[in-house]
């Protein structure tokens, strides 16, 4: 079952409640200066002694609104697509009559739906980016939103993985069945054993009316199925755009991790260097105080002696 997340709203609200918090001081100590300075008559009739604050909870931004729209739309496009391999199933199934046409307007249409659903959460993931830069109360709103955007653009990536290799496998499928097909269709034409030079009334002589019906049909079953290729050709193409900039985004992400990871390989190698200065510097304060000891000592002896030389200078 679909569940909202709370999550962003979360992170919003302890992201502003600094800020509010602020404002409601601020709005607190005014109202209190106006009651100290009013006149008893004026008084209101709640005492605002300053103990009981009501703050007005922060708004979330509106691209919060946008990805849960986008996480409805990535389960909506799921299920989508698991009707359509069942329809392509029901259609590879052998079979005759109008059923088979419709079936095949169905899975156009179908296919078509999907791949307007996709351009539309393409849309909406755009727009995470230019919600969260106008946020410019919260500094790191733009960064947050930059980052979910990065996140929803992998999974409608993945997602879109999963339907062109659906389409994918549903026109190797026609392709093989058009090719079949075309056999048959050359093998059930009958041969001439006679001079090429043989009238063409003697060829339609050769066809009995049932297999001019049946040549009829192959050529309309054939036609059908190459227009119904081209179709399924036309939407992968269509969609290789949206999987091609879903890309970028994502290749945006992974560099954004890298430099993270770099980051902390950096902070690594730092902490180590710092941990080697330490010791270096434990050691030369170790040797200062052995130093401090040596002179204290050193010049205790010295007055020691210039006492002595002075005591022996005034008994002669």
């Amino acid at each position: 079952m679909a569940s909202r997340s709370k999550t962003l709203i979360f992170v919003q609200f302890r992201a502003t409640f600094a800020r509010e918090h602020t404002a409601a001081r601020r709005d607190r100590a005014k109202a209190q200066r106006q009651t100290a300075t009013g006149d008893d008559e004026a008084q209101g009739l709640i005492d605002n002694d300053g103990d009981v604050v009501v703050e007005m909870a922060a708004i979330p931004p509106k691209w919060v609104d946008i990805v849960d729209e986008v996480d409805q739309d990535i389960i909506r496009i799921k299920a989508k697509i698991s009707e359509l391999e069942q329809m392509h199933k029901k259609h590879l199934l052998p079979g005759f009559g109008d059923d088979r046409i419709s079936n095949e307007l169905n899975i156009e249409r179908f296919a078509e739906q999907i791949t307007n659903m996709f351009r539309a959460a393409q849309r909406k993931i755009k727009k995470i980016e230019q919600e969260s830069n106008r946020n410019k109360d919260v500094k790191q709103s733009a960064a947050f939103g930059r980052n979910i955007q990065m996140g929803l653009a992998a999974k409608l990536q993945d997602v879109s993985g999963i339907f062109r290799k659906a389409q994918s496998a549903y026109l190797n499928k026609l392709r093989g069945r058009e090719t079949r097909s075309k056999d048959m269709f050359q093998s059930s034409i009958p041969t001439r054993d006679g001079s090429e030079d043989a009238d063409e009334e003697d060829l339609d002589a050769v066809f009995t009316d049932a297999q001019m019906a049946t040549v009829q049909n192959n050529e309309r079953a054939i036609s059908e199925r190459e227009k119904e290729i081209n179709e399924i050709v036309k939407s992968i193409n269509g969609l290789a755009e949206i999987f091609k900039e879903l890309q970028t985004m994502v290749i945006d992400q992974g560099t954004v991790l890298d430099r993270i990871d770099y980051n902390i390989e950096q902070t690594g190698v730092y902490m180590e260097e710092a941990h080697v200065q330490l010791q270096q510097g434990a050691k030369y304060q170790e040797k200062t105080k052995a130093k401090l000891c040596i002179i204290l000592l050193a010049l205790i002896v010295f007055i020691l002696v210039v006492i002595i030389f002075y005591k022996v200078v005034q008994r002669k």
